[in-house]
């Protein structure tokens, strides 16, 4: 089976506090042939000098630092345009990556060639321990592109040939990702869902997750 190569991108800003434990679940994947491209969007907490460190530890880990903060959807973009693997997993710099998600990833692509892969994941509380799992269905319907029904960004993993060809909408700042997801489509992209768990999304006090 090909072992294609997928690059993990992961956007930041000022998540010195939890950033580590995002690029550990990457670095723990059973699946070894990634790149994790780090792209800070202008933090002001100690992110910059973390960023140094992990770079030191692992080559397959790129640090991007700008000093203007231009938003999460420019910020998604310019590192999808510096990976160079086949697939883009999408990540946050508060969640957590179960140590299969990568190898999944690349084997159903080799078995159904997606061009979006989406699938089911666990809440959790603001440690990162797992609440409450959350599935989604494996055959992809029109209404998960409803705003109330939004396909977790969060897990997807694309094609990177799709990614560069429809990529996220700069000017937008608030549902970058869901506004994605339908230009995705509306390109003609084949998504495919997963019942098995990749992620872990870590829930606050308010009830939200953070980017």
């Amino acid at each position: 089976m090909p072992k294609n190569k997928i690059s993990v991108v992961l956007p930041t800003f000022n998540r010195e506090w939890c950033i580590s434990d995002a690029i550990r679940s990457i670095r723990g994947q059973t699946y070894d042939n990634w790149e994790l491209i780090i792209v800070d969007d202008g933090s002001t907490d100690g992110t910059p000098e973390l960023m140094k460190w992990w770079t030191g530890q692992d080559e397959r880990i790129k640090h991007i630092r700008r000093d203007e903060n231009k938003g999460i959807a420019f910020t998604r973009n310019q590192g999808i345009k510096e990976a160079d693997g086949k697939l883009i997993a999408v990540m946050d710099s508060d969640d957590i990556m179960l140590v299969e998600r990568l190898m999944s990833a690349n084997q159903l692509y080799n078995e159904k060639k997606y061009d979006v892969l989406y699938a089911s994941y666990y809440l959790s509380d603001s440690r990162g321990q797992p609440k409450e799992l959350i599935e989604v269905t494996e055959e992809f319907t029109d209404d998960l592109l409803e705003p109330t029904q939004k396909i977790p960004h969060f897990t997807m993993v694309v094609t990177r040939e799709i990614a560069l060809r429809v990529p996220y909408q700069n000017q937008k700042r608030v549902n970058d990702d869901w506004f994605w997801c339908v230009d995705l489509y509306n390109a003609g992209a084949r998504f495919v869902g997963m019942k098995e768990p990749t992620m872990i999304m870590r829930m606050f006090n308010s009830g939200a997750s953070t980017q």
